[in-house]
């Protein structure tokens, strides 16, 4: 059983859920998974607003039928469900099931927006299958959080079996498979050079980005880990790597999912024109707090009042918040233009809708 949310935690995310309804209403009937999502929106208005309560299980298993309508087993992302009580033992611990039914959404609507206003930013966002690639980078991007958590639960049943908290540190690095350096290479390559795949040798990596990597897996990096185990489970697992036949989609539709998920929990330079999935998972998985049930007592979480995206010649996405002040200080440090870019292709304008004040833009 999850985190019961706060009656404003709730209606949150009653409001959001209404929001992006309206957005994505505006979608050609045809594209990618609006036909799973309508039948979802139409549950909630019929059945669910009246009584304020968040459908938790709804959301769950809304992106439960994606995975299995793209043609992928959704068994590992299930797994974090199980988890999820476990995980709540820690005080400081914040749902991760609500908040990626929200990040997939508000990313979503963004992708196929921009999609809509010109068919060059479907060369621009570089993948196939951009809604594919964003479904596995939005939905998967904290999967291994208990990975990151090992050494908290260790100690915690240590502590409640015997009295006694030894401060153990779990050394994963005799149980990880060899076959995980391989996907820290590629994903560096992705790095370095997107879309290259199999080819260019030693020189094509970005040993920097790689040496980086293998910090956070030694770190036990929960994005990291859950970038390697996505990569592992469609690459092995599933024989997309290892297939000539489905090699192309692991290299163009996977491989960049597998990217912006190791991207979002670490410090690294992400150009969106480079890496527009890494560059959309890492701003909207600091933006999205709203409707997110949380054992923190904490008042500075951010609130969506308004997405809008302006058909432009160089587009601009307008997020309109309601925002603390210690919570743009947060948000201006981890978005930093100085690390976050778009080279020219967006604009991003974070608005406090309070005070009708733009506080960042990233160009």
């Amino acid at each position: 059983m999850l985190m019961e949310g706060s009656p404003i935690v709730e209606l949150d995310q009653i409001f959001y859920i209404s929001l992006m309804e309206g957005k994505i209403q505006s979608f050609d009937p045809s594209t990618d998974y609006l036909d799973t999502l309508n039948p979802f929106f139409e549950n909630f208005r019929g059945t669910f607003s009246p009584s304020l309560e968040v459908p938790r299980d709804e959301m769950f298993s809304l992106i439960v039928d994606i995975w299995e309508k793209s043609g992928k087993n959704p068994t590992l992302f299930e797994l974090l469900r199980i988890f999820e009580p476990i995980l709540q033992r820690d005080r400081k611990y914040r749902d991760h099931l609500i908040h990626s039914f929200n990040v997939f959404l508000l990313g979503y609507y963004i992708i196929n927006k921009l999609s809509n206003i010109d068919d060059i930013w479907k060369i621009f966002l570089r993948s196939d299958d951009p809604n594919l690639t964003w479904m596995l980078a939005s939905t998967f991007h904290d999967v291994a959080y208990p990975i990151q958590q090992i050494d908290y639960w260790v100690n915690d049943i240590l502590k409640i079996f015997l009295g006694l908290n030894p401060h153990m540190t779990i050394n994963l690095g005799h149980v990880i498979p060899p076959v995980y350096d391989q996907f820290v290479r590629l994903i560096s390559k992705e790095h370095k050079f997107p879309l290259l795949g199999l080819i260019g040798g030693f020189q094509s990596i970005d040993w920097k980005f790689y040496n980086l990597l293998n910090e956070k897996i030694i770190e036990k990096n929960h994005g990291v880990y859950s970038g390697l185990i996505l990569a592992h489970e469609l690459g092995i697992r599933k024989g997309f790597y290892e297939s000539v036949e489905k090699s192309e989609a692991f290299f163009k539709n996977h491989i960049p999912a597998c990217h912006a998920i190791c991207c979002h929990s670490i410090e690294c330079n992400i150009d969106f024109k480079k890496h527009p999935y890494a560059f959309l998972l890492k701003i909207c998985d600091e933006l999205q707090d709203w409707g997110r049930p949380s054992k923190r007592n904490n008042l500075d979480n951010i609130k969506l009042l308004d997405i809008n995206i302006s058909e432009n010649d160089i587009p601009t996405i307008y997020f309109e918040l309601e925002i603390t002040n210690n919570r743009k200080k947060e948000l201006i440090n981890k978005l930093s233009p100085d690390f976050h870019f778009t080279n020219g292709r967006l604009q991003i304008i974070f608005i406090d809708g309070n005070i009708d004040d733009p506080f960042l833009t990233i160009r």
